[in-house]
């Protein structure tokens, strides 16, 4: 039988690390109003989790919030909150210049709007069913882990804005194939393609001696 739709007692204010990780049997939870922050990992391996809802006073999210939640499919965001913004499911800062999470559940392809310029740390983490990605030419800057563990991606452009991919960025894509790097970018972090096992060929258009990485691994 389905669970109801749970709710936290109304006089908490933070949900904290990991709190709900691994509650595999929770499939839809409305978090209510007076729960200012959600810490990392809070939702982490809940796999039947299909709803959830954030509320008006949400003010602080962490990363990988909803790691490995593969039935969620969207993010719902209570209106009028001050310090978020959702959008075609996807969760962003209120002005959406920077795209804090996806939920792990999409499947197909993909579209990050123009306007974007901030793909957050570990944004898209363990999304395992995205399959291509078209990112903005508004971007500026990959953060750490962003794409980690996208294990069907096989098709993503990075614009020709982008700076800087961050540590780990595109760890284990293992069906990435091929990755054309801008000319302008400045900064790669250490072990950003590490096991792609896929991957045959780095494209650089114009190298530059400010393009700084210890160790980009494949």
């Amino acid at each position: 039988m389905p669970t109801k739709p749970k709710s936290t007692p109304a006089s908490a204010r933070v949900l904290g690390n990991e709190a709900f990780r691994d509650c595999v049997h929770l499939e839809s939870i409305v978090i209510p109003e007076g729960i200012q922050e959600i810490q990392n990992a809070c939702f982490a391996g809940c796999e039947r989790l299909r709803t959830i809802r954030l509320p008006r006073s949400l003010r602080r999210i962490g990363i990988r919030v909803f790691e490995a939640c593969t039935a969620l499919k969207s993010i719902d965001l209570a209106e009028g909150n001050r310090f978020f913004s959702s959008c075609d499911r996807l969760l962003y800062d209120q002005m959406r210049k920077t795209l804090l999470a996806c939920p792990s559940g999409l499947s197909g392809s993909l579209h990050i709007p123009e306007g974007v310029e901030v793909i957050n740390d570990w944004a898209f983490y363990g999304c395992i069913n995205l399959e291509s990605i078209s990112l903005p030419k508004s971007l500026r800057l990959i953060g750490e882990g962003a794409f980690s563990y996208c294990t069907a991606l096989h098709e993503i452009e990075i614009p020709s804005g982008v700076r800087s991919i961050g540590l780990y960025a595109f760890r284990a894509c293992t069906q990435l194939r091929r990755i054309e790097l801008p000319k302008d970018i400045c900064d790669i972090g250490d072990f950003a393609f590490e096991q792609c096992s896929s991957l045959r060929e780095i494209g650089l258009e114009k190298p530059r001696p400010s393009v700084r990485s210890k160790k980009v691994q494949i």
